[in-house]
């Protein structure tokens, strides 16, 4: 018990590193409101174990000290460099995802000035330490404290075991939230942080990589398995889905950029093939959250926060199974990461496909390894033409974070020096703006590549962007950040490009799939919403197909209510979004 009392500093000092990360945290509520969330009893088995193996000698103590302040560092610099936290489910993200597009965060301009906060706030940390920890064993040999207070024999033990009993009571509390959570796989990596200290992250994420849920893997493919197609088309149709990566509408020629970075989409638009979407939105900003949706067929983001559940994502059926079951020869080709049989199931990535009976439900063709361009997929993968009705399924890089590494360099034509005519702008923001353009231009380049391929024949092409993405549009930030109030936020990095492609012929075929477009095209949907549409435009019914969102749906109607990380509604707040000030003249 004095080796304990001795170690009070050290105690203090772990506990703070476990709470104090909460007051970072970017909502609604106080940091009293925050504090009181969580509870203050599962750490403290973690701190008295580390204390107590601390006290055993300098060596330990110094380790203990060294790992800890490395953790809190990193959740400093997740705070200033991309307003997060480490978490069990940024862990499981970074894990799940392609570890180059998880390491272009670290490559952004604001990483060294992020690093050099949280090593100077560590550095101010650890001074007040010592000074505490000489004051304190200074005041315990002035008065003899802990003689005193361990005196008698009686009062020794009280005071072992009140330790004792709150060591254990904080380890039977982390053990019963973990069991809580467990079931629930969605609420394990999304509320993890609150129910086990930092400690047992990685052995927490270890489970949730390695194993997943079984359960939820039976209730995705029962999903599949229980679509009973009632319609087909007859002729010949090819399909295809681009899912984009990290498109804003705002840095869009053919939105009304004062770039432009879409001349190939632009001209499709002038000559009516191109349906453009003008009013769509993701309700997430991270493709780990939106990728599984942008490929369910449902109500995955309801009218109601409480109803955008994860879990309800399970339920759904996926867009290639049910478009497979209807008699489509279905390819997805991925840019980020490859389907790999026998990975975990999760919400990153794409491993909610790599199952081998959700893969055999869903797929005929895919990709074995990623290129360094989106181009090189595209070439490598051409849209399925081989069968009567084929469906293909592209996921870019995109404008990833790296924007200079998203395309070759023979494909630039924007440069800096166009950008240094804006007052806000630094050398930095310049090519950085330059590079984002470039991105862009490459990814029309590709997507006006891919509809030559199919000009000739009964097709359609869906595209869709995950989510934005900053580059110095309005404030001097770049990548996402998650102050989901902000309306310059809301404007570049929740407000996504989208639109629909028709092929001549299948405009002479189907007339009025093109007026119902058209009438529809300004909806207020979510993204998620599309393949919905995708189903209906492929001329595909099933039992239970909701199509109250598709935009052939005659009656379909704007979302009363979108909301963004279930917490802002963006429909409140989409005035402010469209007048938000841009450092470049952009918005019509």
């Amino acid at each position: 018990m004095g080796r304990l009392l001795r170690e009070i500093p050290l105690i203090v000092l772990l506990y703070l590193f476990f709470f104090v990360p909460i007051f970072f945290e970017n909502n609604d509520i106080g940091p009293l409101v925050r504090l009181l969330k969580h509870s203050v009893w599962q750490p403290l088995w973690a701190v008295f174990l580390l204390a107590l193996a601390a006290s055993s000698g300098r060596f330990v103590r110094g380790l203990v000290l060294v790992l800890a302040g490395v953790f809190f560092t990193g959740e400093l610099f997740c705070f200033f460099s991309q307003s997060s936290r480490i978490t069990s489910g940024l862990v499981t993200i970074m894990m799940q995802t392609n570890p180059a597009e998880s390491a272009e965060f670290l490559s952004l301009p604001n990483t060294r000035e992020a690093l050099l906060k949280s090593l100077a706030i560590m550095a101010a940390v650890y001074l007040l330490y010592f000074l505490c920890v000489a004051l304190w064993h200074r005041m315990l040999s002035a008065t003899r404290l802990v003689e005193r207070l361990l005196a008698r024999r009686s009062r020794r033990r009280l005071l072992t075991c009140l330790t004792a009993a709150l060591a254990l009571f904080s380890a039977a509390d982390c053990w019963y939230a973990a069991r809580k959570f467990y079931p629930i796989h969605w609420m394990r990596i999304n509320n993890l942080q609150y129910a086990t200290p930092p400690v047992l992250y990685p052995l927490v994420v270890q489970d949730v990589v390695e194993n997943g849920d079984p359960a939820l893997v039976e209730m995705l493919e029962q999903a599949n398995d229980n679509v009973s197609i009632t319609s087909a088309p007859q002729d010949s149709l090819t399909v295809v889905y681009i899912v984009g990566e990290s498109h804003p509408r705002c840095r869009s020629g053919v939105y009304g950029y004062w770039r432009d970075t879409t001349p190939r989409l632009s001209a499709l638009a002038e000559d009516s093939s191109l349906i453009l979407l003008r009013d769509v939105v993701a309700p997430f900003n991270i493709t780990y959250h939106m990728y599984r949706r942008l490929m369910a067929v449902g109500e995955t983001v309801g009218e109601q926060r409480a109803q955008a559940g994860q879990n309800q994502v399970w339920s759904l059926p996926l867009l290639p199974a049910v478009m497979k079951k209807a008699g489509f020869r279905v390819g997805l080709y991925d840019n980020q990461s490859t389907v790999t049989p026998g990975r975990a199931f999760d919400f990153g990535s794409n491993n909610f496909l790599a199952g081998v009976n959700v893969r055999a439900q869903s797929l005929d063709l895919v990709n074995d390894s990623v290129c360094r361009y989106d181009g090189e997929l595209t070439a490598a993968y051409p849209p399925l033409r081989d069968g009567v009705r084929d469906f293909t399924i592209y996921h870019f890089m995109g404008q990833h974070t790296s924007f200079a590494e998203r395309y070759p360099a023979s494909s630039a034509r924007f440069s800096p020096e166009e950008y240094r005519a804006i007052p806000q702008y630094t050398e930095v923001m310049c090519h950085t703006s330059a590079n984002a353009d470039n991105a862009t231009l490459y990814v029309d380049s590709l997507i006006g590549n891919v509809i030559d391929s199919v000009s000739g024949r009964n097709a359609v092409l869906v595209y869709v962007s995950d989510h934005g993405e900053e580059a110095y549009d309005f404030r001097n930030s770049i990548g996402r950040k998650t102050d989901f109030g902000n309306p310059g936020m809301l404007r570049t990095q929740i407000q996504v490009a989208a639109f629909v492609w028709l092929s001549p012929e299948y405009r002479r075929r189907h007339p009025e799939a093109e007026r119902l477009l058209r009438a529809n095209a300004s909806r207020k949907i979510y993204n998620t919403d599309l393949p919905a549409t995708v189903i209906d435009l492929a001329g595909i019914g099933y039992e239970g197909f909701d199509r109250e969102y598709s935009l052939l749906n005659p009656g379909c109607r704007d979302r009363r209510h979108r909301w963004i990380n279930n917490t802002v509604d963006y429909n409140a707040l989409q005035k402010e979004v469209e007048n938000c000030p841009m450092y470049y003249k952009a918005g019509r």
